[in-house]
C-alpha cells in the first residue's frame, strides 16, 4: 500500500500537481496510518496469544489485512492526501464504519456459541462433558455434566451432607428436564442486540458528528457490558427461590430437604454450589449473632411448621473454554469501542479549535 503511495505521488510530480514538500508530508501521513493500523493489530494479536483464545486469534489474523486496507481506503477510492479533505470528516466517513464491520464479525462469530431463534446463523454449539472439582481438593461434591449451549442436560451428582460420616446422596438432572442456564441465554441476548445497533448503519450511511458516533457506540458498550457482566455477577436465588425452582424437580431421585443444589457460570467457569440445611430447633426464627435481619433471612428455608437453616455450603467447578473465548471477545469488543469514542472525540476537539 505504501509502495502505491509512492507511485502515485511520483505520477503527480511528473505532472507538476504537486511540490515536493506535498509529497514528503503526505507519504508520511500515509505511512503513519499504516504503522498505526498494524500497532493495533498486532497488539491484539498479542493479547490473544496471551490469553490463549483460538477465537480471537482467528478473527484478528481474519481482519488484519481488511483493516489496514479500510483505514486507507475510502468508500471514493483511494484516499488521496493531496486534496483538502478534512481528516476529521474523513475519520467519520471511512475509519467508524471500518469499525463496525469489524464489530459486527466479531460478535456475529461469538454468536454463534448462543441459541437464538431466527437469527438464521449455523451454531457452534455441541455436547461437551466436564468434571467438576474442588478447588481444595475436597471431595464433599462429585459431578460430571454434560453442557449443551445453555442447558445441562446431563449431571451426575454425588454429595456428602455430613463431613464426619460417609453418607452418600447421589441424584442425576433428567433428560427430559434439563437445567437451563438463564444467564447464558441472556448473554447471547444482549449480544445480538448489539449486532442489531450496529446493522442500523449501512456502509452508505453518513455519521455528521462526534457526538452521533458516541452515542452510537455507547448504545453498544451498554449491551456489551452487560453481556459481561451476566458472567461476571450470576444472579445467585435465595434459599426459598431454589426450592421453588422447577429445575430442583428436573433431579432424580429428588434430593432431600436438607441438600439443595445450584448451577452458574462464574467468570469463564461453571459452578455447582450445593447448600446443606438442618432443622431449627426453635419454632421461630431468629436473628443469629452478627447477621442481619436479610442475612437472617437468606439463610433459612421456610416450609411452613418447619424451618431449615443453612449451616454448611460447598461448591466445585470446571472451566468452559467457549466462555473464555466469549468473554475474550468481549473484551475485545468493548475496547475497540473505547478507542473509537476517544479518538472521535480527540478529532472533534482539534476539529472545533481549528474552526
Amino acid at each position: 500500500m505504501f509502495i502505491c503511495s509512492v507511485n502515485l505521488f511520483l505520477y503527480y510530480v511528473d505532472f507538476g500537481l504537486v511540490d515536493s514538500q506535498t509529497i514528503a508530508s503526505s507519504l508520511i501521513k500515509n505511512l503513519i496510518d499504516i504503522i498505526v493500523v498494524w500497532t493495533s493489530c498486532l497488539e491484539s494479536l498479542l493479547a490473544a496469544l496471551k490469553n490463549r483464545t483460538k477465537l480471537l486469534l482467528v478473527l484478528q489474523v481474519k481482519t488484519l489485512w481488511k483493516c489496514t486496507f479500510e483505514v486507507l481506503v475510502s468508500k471514493n477510492g483511494f484516499r488521496n492526501f493531496c486534496d483538502e479533505e478534512d481528516e476529521f470528516q474523513w475519520l467519520l466517513k471511512a475509519e467508524v464504519h471500518g469499525v463496525l464491520r469489524q464489530l459486527n464479525v466479531i460478535l456475529e462469530e461469538t454468536g454463534r456459541r448462543f441459541n437464538i431463534p431466527g437469527t438464521g446463523k449455523d451454531t457452534l454449539i455441541k455436547p461437551e462433558t466436564f468434571v467438576l472439582s474442588s478447588t481444595n481438593g475436597t471431595d464433599y461434591v462429585k459431578g460430571i455434566v454434560t453442557l449443551v449451549g445453555d442447558m445441562l442436560c446431563k449431571a451426575d451428582l454425588t454429595l456428602r451432607p455430613h463431613r464426619n460420616t460417609n453418607q452418600l446422596v447421589k441424584t442425576y438432572v433428567r433428560d427430559d428436564m434439563p437445567w437451563r442456564l438463564q444467564q447464558v441465554q441472556d448473554v447471547g441476548n444482549h449480544i445480538y442486540s448489539a449486532i442489531e445497533i450496529i446493522n442500523t448503519k449501512d456502509v452508505d450511511y453518513e455519521f455528521q458528528s462526534a457526538e452521533e458516533v458516541n452515542k452510537l457506540m455507547d448504545e453498544i458498550l451498554s449491551q456489551l457490558m452487560r453481556a459481561r457482566q451476566r458472567f461476571l455477577n450470576p444472579l445467585i436465588p435465595s434459599l426459598q427461590e431454589l426450592y421453588h425452582s422447577r429445575y430442583t424437580k428436573s433431579l432424580t431421585p429428588p434430593l432431600p430437604h436438607e441438600s439443595m443444589v445450584n448451577f452458574y457460570i462464574l467468570g469463564t467457569k461453571l459452578v455447582l454450589h450445593t447448600y446443606y440445611l438442618h432443622p431449627l430447633a426453635l419454632p421461630k426464627a431468629h436473628n443469629q449473632k452478627g447477621l442481619s435481619s436479610s442475612e437472617s433471612k437468606s439463610r433459612l428455608l421456610d416450609l411452613g411448621p418447619i424451618k431449615y437453616e443453612l449451616f454448611s455450603q460447598n461448591t466445585v467447578e470446571c472451566a468452559v473454554p467457549w466462555v473464555e473465548e466469549v468473554t475474550a471477545c468481549l473484551a475485545f469488543a468493548m475496547q475497540l469501542c473505547q478507542e473509537l469514542k476517544d479518538k472521535v472525540s480527540v478529532f472533534a476537539c482539534c476539529w472545533d479549535e481549528y474552526r
